[in-house]
């Protein structure tokens, strides 16, 4: 029996994470098993009018990762 390599996207995983750091556009977070870095979605970016609307230092964020990149929120 031959196997075929599974094409299809790997679906995303949310976890939690606390914003620890913040340098220009790229953030520190923590999870309860590891530290990340993390940027804002491109469709946040875009959708988002004011700076007081991104997460700031202390702030949980939703982290995204098990596709392509592996992370960011």
């Amino acid at each position: 029996m031959v196997s075929k390599k599974d094409t299809r996207p790997k679906e995303a995983v949310l976890e939690r994470a606390r914003v620890i750091a913040l340098d220009r556009d790229i953030y520190k977070v923590k999870t309860e098993t590891k530290e990340l870095k993390a940027e804002v979605s491109g469709r946040f970016r875009y959708e988002t009018s004011s700076v007081s609307d991104f997460p700031a230092v202390g702030d949980y964020v939703l982290v995204e990762s098990g596709r392509d990149r592996p992370w960011h929120s």
